[in-house]
């Protein structure tokens, strides 16, 4: 196994178990150690394979912690991974493992870079908890992946105003080991939240509400006995839909009344090309009225 030392763009530490010749045995010693020594610079962390049972919280901007996730090695962080950005704070992690939650939380506008960051819990509370509500604030994840074995949904964003939240990736994962509980839940009041494959699965429904715009594609939801896709939200700016779903398969396996259910709100409007209702009666309930359905294509029903 090679374990890099350097990124060759600013100093760096590492984080390993007894006898791997790493710095530090807790990630939260080397944070400790880089904010002393680098206060204001950008520093990265390697985490050598292993298990870690620790909180990691991080404020500040600069960090870039690298762990392993592959089929061999695997760098396990067994407790929560929150980060409540200061302003305009960048966060930066790949490859990693979290038994526990990942949180990013605050008021202030803050970034989030992630590549193969998997999160598993089993309580009511989301794997992926992304309520920050700084104005401006980002969160981009390629093959995120968020497991929920209890009630809880594996990925929860209430975010407000001009927030983005895009994950993608064809081996990005949302999943509630109960099919028909909330995989996915978005909320809030603004922004935009992008959802896209090829072959990003989400096992259970996904629940748009609030005034945030959800942008789906490439996608594949499987419930059970309930409709894939809840779009309540009413998110709208001049006519121009804001929610929309595209080339995404919905497989209800026990049989459902609907692929995609609405109340419907008044001002909320719904855009959906070649969704693929694979076990549903019909692809989406009379709820909508024609002048809420834009730029639409039928759904192929089997």
């Amino acid at each position: 196994m090679n374990i890099p030392t350097s990124t060759g763009a600013g100093p760096s530490f590492t984080v390993g178990p007894a006898g791997s010749g790493a710095g530090f045995p807790t990630i939260n010693d080397a944070l400790a150690a880089g904010d002393a020594a680098f206060p204001s610079d950008p520093f990265v962390i390697f985490v050598y394979p292993g298990t870690y049972a620790e909180d990691v919280n991080i404020t500040r901007s600069g960090v870039s912690i690298v762990g392993f996730a592959d089929q061999s090695f695997m760098t396990l962080l067994d407790g929560d991974f929150t980060f409540t950005p200061t302003p305009d704070a960048v966060l930066s992690v790949s490859d990693l493992v979290i038994n526990g939650h990942f949180n990013f939380l605050g008021t202030d506008r803050g970034q989030v870079w992630m590549e193969s960051v998997s999160v598993q819990t089993g309580d009511a509370s989301p794997a992926w908890n992304l309520t920050n509500t700084g104005v401006g604030s980002q969160i981009l994840a390629e093959d995120a992946r968020g497991v929920n074995t209890s009630t809880g949904p594996a990925l929860f964003c209430d975010m407000a105003g001009s927030s983005e939240v895009r994950l993608w990736g064809g081996n990005a994962i949302m999943r509630n080991s109960d099919l028909d509980n909330v995989a996915v839940d978005i909320n809030g009041s603004g922004g935009f939240v992008f959802l896209n494959g090829p072959g990003f699965g989400v096992d259970g429904q996904l629940v748009v509400r609030g005034t945030t715009g959800a942008l789906v594609s490439n996608l594949q939801v499987r419930t059970n006995s309930v409709a894939p896709v809840i779009m309540d939200g009413t998110a709208n700016s001049a006519g121009f839909p804001l929610n929309a779903i595209s080339t995404t398969s919905l497989q209800a396996l026990g049989g459902t009344a609907v692929a995609i259910d609405s109340t419907a709100p008044a001002g909320a409007y719904l855009s959906y090309f070649q969704c693929f209702n694979l076990g549903a009666a019909a692809g989406l309930n009379a709820g909508f009225n024609p002048a809420q359905v834009l730029n639409s294509s039928a759904f192929l029903i089997p």
